[in-house]
């Protein structure tokens, strides 16, 4: 009789290298900038200064400015003008009326009369208190805006860290074939074939 010998192989594969995935992920550090700028005072102090006002002193003895000489001698110069002009006029009328006449004694009567009241004028010495000099003191200050200190921070950060990610990979080989093989034989099962 015959009969149909069957021989079946399993595939058989071997690894041969294997790296594994891997995923890495590196955050970035964050950067800190500071612009700084320091605190300055900008404060200092002005000198003391004293101003003297002398004019009083000065005026009471008759040192006058301009202004003090023209109001206090300026009406009376034009009244002293006036009261010349009138006595001139008259005196020349005195002279055409009475100085043309023989023996006439008026022009020595009349300088003598200028003299005469010249010299019965009663001068007068005023003594006065002379006012002391006024003192006026600025005293120093201290001036200026202090400038306080500016310090700004800026800090640059990444919302996500940097990812890097490798896939595993498995190397194989076969080291045996899948295969069926058959034959036949007479008579019995060929089981060593």
């Amino acid at each position: 009789m015959l009969r149909l010998n069957i021989r079946q192989t399993q595939a058989e594969v071997a690894v041969r290298r294997i790296s594994y995935t891997k995923l890495e992920a590196h955050a970035t550090p964050a950067q800190l900038t500071s612009e700084t700028k320091p605190a300055r005072s900008n404060r200092g102090t002005t000198p003391i200064r004293i101003d003297i006002d002398s004019y009083p002193s000065r005026h009471s003895y008759g040192y006058d400015s301009h202004t003090d000489f023209a109001k206090e001698h300026g009406q009376q110069g034009f009244a002293d003008v006036r009261k010349g002009t009138s006595e001139h006029t008259a005196q020349a009328w005195t002279n055409i009326d009475q100085a043309a006449r023989p023996d006439s004694e008026a022009i020595p009567h009349m300088y003598k009369a200028d003299i005469e009241q010249f010299a019965k004028q009663r001068r007068v010495i005023v003594a006065a208190h002379i006012p002391d000099p006024v003192f006026t003191v600025h005293p120093s200050e201290v001036v200026g805006t202090p400038e306080p200190a500016h310090l700004e921070q800026h800090v640059s950060a990444e919302p996500f860290a940097k990812t890097h990610y490798t896939p595993g990979k498995i190397e194989t080989y076969l080291t045996q074939k899948a295969g069926v093989q058959q034959w036949t034989s007479e008579g019995r099962y060929d089981i060593m074939a």
